[in-house]
């Protein structure tokens, strides 16, 4: 029973995903929650933050991620959105072996965490800055899997931490339910990390309009809502809104 429960937490973290080629069993294997998907979903937003090691070391047992999401909706469903990612390298390269914290050869420094980060959002956003430390730099942007991967290639410093951003625009984000009703949805979809991402999501609503629901967790004042927790599963948070009076 202890390894049954060990190995829904790892399915549920990413961590053991498993494909088959028969469409009924994948079918299956989706219910079970172990199939596991890439894709971005058809019509909610979305966040995949996937980092990859380039530096040939073991510091991402040690690499802590945070992930903040601000989306500020209109009346017609558009949004502009800013994405925040900030990456925290803990590592105390004291007394730890090469082969844990580097350098694998001369084009890298010892305890720096070289990652090439990649987000993930919905296909429907258009990107239109991005940032390093607050300064404007370039990125590679592509659609990738239904959605645009968003990358850059970034260093992180032992006991120091890294801010990368975006900014967005979609013009399709929130759902209309009535005249006078919104619906916001956001896929958030964890990448199997031993740390797993702090995420904050933050909507706020138009002029004229509130939250008439929010999800789980969520807090509100009215005209903005927030949720924020560990990433150590898939998580789809559900808003909805109407026009004041």
């Amino acid at each position: 029973m202890e390894l049954i429960r060990g190995l829904a937490d790892a399915a549920r973290g990413r961590h053991v995903q498993v494909y088959s080629g028969d469409a009924a069993s994948q079918k299956a294997l989706m219910g079970l929650g172990v199939g596991g998907s890439a894709a971005a979903p058809a019509s909610a937003d979305y966040l995949m933050a996937v980092g990859v090691n380039a530096g040939g070391n073991k510091l991402d047992a040690f690499l802590h991620r945070t992930l903040d999401w601000r989306v500020y909706l209109a009346a017609d469903g558009s949004a502009i959105a800013t994405a925040t990612l900030t990456l925290r390298n803990d590592v105390d390269v004291a007394g730890l072996p090469r082969y844990i914290v580097g350098p694998y050869d001369a084009r890298f420094r010892k305890g720096v965490n070289e990652q090439i980060q990649t987000l993930y959002v919905a296909g429907g956003y258009g990107f239109t800055r991005a940032s390093l430390e607050g300064r404007q730099v370039s990125a590679e942007a592509q659609t990738d899997l239904g959605g645009l991967a968003l990358t850059q290639s970034v260093g992180v410093a032992p006991g120091d931490s890294t801010t990368l951003a975006y900014a967005l625009t979609r013009p399709n984000a929130a759902e209309r339910l009535g005249e006078d009703r919104l619906g916001y949805r956001i896929l958030l979809r964890p990448q199997a990390t031993v740390w797993p991402d702090r995420v904050k999501v933050k909507v706020a609503a138009p002029g004229g309009w509130r939250f008439a629901a929010v999800p789980a967790g969520a807090t509100g004042d009215g005209g903005t809502a927030t949720w924020s927790g560990t990433l150590a599963e898939e998580r789809e948070l559900a808003f909805e809104l109407t026009r004041d009076g």
